[in-house]
């Protein structure tokens, strides 16, 4: 084969790589719309999207019957505005419920579907009325440290599961930061800052965060759990001991039995 035939080879596969990237690149991001179907339009309003985005996908069962096309703010009612393209062949009871939810730990949020019972389905261009917001982790959590729940019921205690612990230490410095530059102006329905609580009442689980380990006298040793995930797929079994390991490799024995095991035993009453 001549040299300009290699060449020519050479650059039709270096093409090609660059195109199956590209389209690896857009399906991950959810911006590929190759064999897409036909369908018709709903709209559902939101008081908080969270992170949804368009493209992002419209799921009823788990399995996909949908795209956001766009999302915007209704200048009326000043809440968000999401068009979504359901598959043309599926049709949703007129009492029918949307949903953003989250894709497993922290992902991608989508809209769920979730069917009713009406005898009438919506029709295309129809607003959706049974909508759930988005849940932003850190306003849950703020509501509860502010609420002075844990000063009326002292013994209450929480577990936060799946959400990590490395970025806890910066929102308990935020949430206390709130308290101290409005103390004297708002009444608030504590009597101590925010993190107080955390401290006292709160925990949270976490899988892989070095970061965590870390920061983890900030977080409070106390205060946070090793996961395996188990039975899930993307769980650490059978390598849980080397994950464990990999993670504590630094951590004192007594810090590392608190964060395997005892905190657990302690929040749960497994004693």
């Amino acid at each position: 084969m001549s040299k300009k035939g290699i060449e020519v080879l050479v650059g039709l596969f270096v093409l090609l790589g660059i195109l199956a990237l590209t389209f690896i690149a857009l399906k991950a991001a959810n911006l590929a719309s190759f064999g897409q179907r036909d369908g018709y339009v709903l709209q559902a309003r939101f008081d908080n999207i969270g992170g949804l985005k368009v493209r992002a996908p419209v799921r009823s069962a788990g399995v996909v019957v949908g795209r956001v096309t766009s999302i915007r703010l209704d200048p009326k009612t000043f809440q968000g505005l999401v068009t979504m393209e359901i598959e043309r062949g599926l049709q949703f009871p007129r009492d029918s419920s949307a949903k953003i939810l989250t894709n497993g730990l922290l992902g991608d949020q989508y809209i769920g579907l979730e069917a009713g019972g009406d005898e009438k389905n919506l029709a295309a261009g129809d607003t959706m009325t049974q909508t759930q917001s988005a849940v932003v982790l850190e306003d849950l959590i703020s509501s509860f440290l502010f609420s002075g729940v844990f000063e009326r019921i002292p013994k209450l205690q929480m577990v936060f599961v799946e959400v990590g612990v490395g970025w806890i230490p910066h929102f308990l410095e935020m949430v206390d930061d709130r308290y101290w530059r409005n103390r004297n102006w708002v009444e608030f329905e504590i009597n101590q800052p925010p993190s107080t609580y955390w401290y006292s009442n709160c925990a949270a689980t976490f899988m892989h965060d070095h970061s965590g380990i870390a920061l983890r006298h900030s977080v409070g040793v106390g205060n946070m759990m090793w996961s395996s995930d188990n039975p899930h797929h993307g769980n650490d079994w059978p390598y849980s001991r080397k994950v464990i390991d990999s993670l504590l490799v630094d951590v004192p024995d007594d810090e590392r039995h608190k964060i395997v095991c005892e905190n657990a035993v302690r929040f749960w009453r497994l004693q």
